[in-house]
């Protein structure tokens, strides 16, 4: 088949075949790489990706890139501003003097063992749900056919809990 110069859809011209074979294979191969790449250079992606990725070092090497201990109260030196480059306390403390940079860091932490917790119990919960709706036929009717009328009253609370932050506006 030819090579379209702008693509089957737009026109029918087409190269010559002597061009064709003159097109060097690292051009080829860069043009293959930056077609499988494209969906995940977009700028919301890389930003996104980025920020994940820092949240993931910080939570794994929390204990060897924190300045300071997370725990550690110092009432001497509370509400201090960020020192920056300069001061002990790169982003301050808090009321009661701990370091901030390190409470962030061990946050991360916490945050990450509970994302990982949330994705494993879920995904057993998944394949346990989709094993048994898959081998039994007449168990995953009885379940989850009944699953809204076990759970519907609880849906009202779960979508009050979202507006309770504005009710002390009232």
């Amino acid at each position: 088949m030819p090579l379209s110069t702008r693509g089957f859809v737009m026109t029918n011209s087409v190269l010559p075949q002597s061009a064709s074979e003159s097109v060097p294979m690292e051009t080829q191969h860069m043009h293959d790489l930056r077609k499988r790449l494209g969906p995940w250079l977009k700028p919301k992606i890389l930003v996104g990706g980025t920020f994940v990725l820092l949240l993931c070092f910080m939570g794994v090497f929390s204990p060897w890139i924190s300045p300071h201990d997370p725990n550690a109260q110092n009432l001497l030196n509370t509400l201090q501003p960020p020192g920056w480059w300069a001061g002990e306390n790169f982003l301050g403390t808090d009321h009661v003097g701990r370091d901030i940079l390190s409470r962030i860091f061990f946050g991360a932490r916490i945050s990450l063992i509970i994302a990982i917790t949330v994705v494993l119990i879920s995904g057993v919960v998944g394949v346990a749900l989709g094993a048994i709706s898959g081998f039994s036929r007449v168990i995953s009717i009885l379940a989850f056919r009944n699953w809204s009328r076990w759970f519907g009253p609880f849906r009202h609370c779960f979508s009050q809990s979202r507006s309770l932050p504005s009710l002390d506006k009232v």
